[in-house]
């Protein structure tokens, strides 16, 4: 009898556990990756786990921290080349294998390439 109640208790916790998950929605498509401006097949932006990126185009690159922030914003920074960071604020959406990024202020997005900034999924 005990065993019954005991197997029976754990079949319950297990039902409730996997009734939670299933309740989560799916998950939003993740930043990180790398990303190819659909301008310029050789400047590209990538994302890493760790909150740390790197954008390289000819002759020059970039690097630096994120972070998500609520309301699908993104924070952007880098070292200023005289000392000092720079930090970029941008709404972003991905759809599908496309990464839109506008600025919501200028700081970062002359470095990137523009205001408005479409990026296509490499990997």
């Amino acid at each position: 009898m005990r065993r019954a109640i005991r197997v029976g208790g754990v079949l319950f916790v297990v039902l409730c556990c996997l009734g939670a998950v299933s309740c989560v929605g799916p998950s939003a498509p993740s930043i990180v990756g790398k990303w190819q401006s659909d301008s310029s097949s050789t400047h590209t932006l990538e994302f890493f786990s760790d909150g740390t990126w790197w954008e390289s185009q000819p002759f020059s690159s970039n690097s630096g921290r994120y972070a998500l922030l609520e309301d699908g914003r993104l924070q952007m920074e880098t070292d200023a080349l005289l000392g000092g960071t720079k930090v970029g604020t941008f709404t972003y959406s991905i759809s599908g294998d496309r990464l839109t990024m506008t600025a919501e202020n200028t700081t970062l997005a002359s470095f990137l390439g523009g205001d408005t900034l479409v990026w296509i999924r490499v990997r």
